[in-house]
């Protein structure tokens, strides 16, 4: 995945500065079937940056079907 010798690819980890830990476990939770019923409509937003800002397909599948505020599947 990553070619060049940087800081990524010796640790195998990334640095996230532009989410909160928060924001992070919500789109992990939901990634594993964990509805957002408790979330804000601000942490429901977070969380779909999130994802989308990683490229995270599965997480941003389920946003492209449309969310209410809960993060529940609108119909």
């Amino acid at each position: 995945m990553f070619e060049h010798p940087i800081a990524k690819t010796k640790t195998s980890q990334v640095l996230i500065t532009d989410s909160t830990s928060k924001t992070a476990q919500k789109a992990i939770d939901n990634l594993y079937g964990q509805a957002l019923t408790a979330a804000t409509h601000q942490e429901v937003f977070d969380v779909h940056r999130f994802v989308d800002k990683y490229d995270i397909d599965a997480a941003r599948n389920f946003f492209s079907k449309g969310t209410d505020h809960r993060g529940q599947l609108l119909r």
